[in-house]
């Protein structure tokens, strides 16, 4: 495997790794630990960590080290205009036949009975998860690849709530509004 690719996957490791809360805003990332977690060279790491900075997901400070960044207002407004321009048009030509749609079933499912417990921390990943899956009924690589980015910038910005905030509970019942939308009336076009 090439050095390339390597530092590829440990990128988009990482940005799984973010998507899914496994850092916070402002932490610290510890090198050592990753390369040897990863099983990767510090310049590997290094590397992943650039494109990552590049992408506004991490952000290094000299003689420091690398951090997680904290979204600012103007990079939350953008993600949800992307969001907002894409998704609906995905839904629409799409199907509930499509492969990808029980993904989409299970992941609104789970997160209607974790905001019914109220675990909100909960309901913020499987948002991201929804959304996620809305993304993959486009069946299009670079939209997966660009979308998990954008995602865990998404995350970013939940992580960084006090815990139990329930930000995302007026938008629960939207989530099953869709579901059903998209069973009643989606039709590949």
């Amino acid at each position: 495997m090439s050095e390339v690719s390597t530092m590829a996957q440990v990128a988009s490791h990482l940005r799984r790794a973010l998507a899914e809360g496994k850092y916070r805003p402002g932490q610290k990332l510890p090198e050592a630990n990753l390369c040897h977690d990863l099983g990767v060279s510090r310049n590997t790491l290094r590397e992943a960590f650039r494109l990552l900075e590049s992408e506004a997901l991490l952000l290094h400070q000299p003689n420091r080290g690398v951090f997680v960044r904290r979204p600012d207002l103007a990079s939350i407004l953008d993600i949800y205009a992307v969001r907002r321009l894409l998704e609906p048009h995905i839904l629409r030509q799409s199907t509930p036949l499509h492969a990808g749609a029980d993904r989409l079933f299970e992941t609104a499912d789970a997160l209607q009975n974790a905001a019914v417990a109220e675990d909100w921390s909960r309901v913020g990943r499987l948002n991201i998860a929804f959304h996620m899956a809305v993304i993959a009924l486009a069946d299009s690589p670079r939209l997966d690849s660009m979308f998990e980015r954008i995602f865990a910038e998404m995350q970013l910005c939940f992580l960084d709530l006090p815990e139990g905030t329930d930000l995302h509970k007026p938008y629960v019942p939207m989530k099953a509004e869709i579901i059903e939308y998209f069973r009643r009336f989606c039709c590949n076009g």
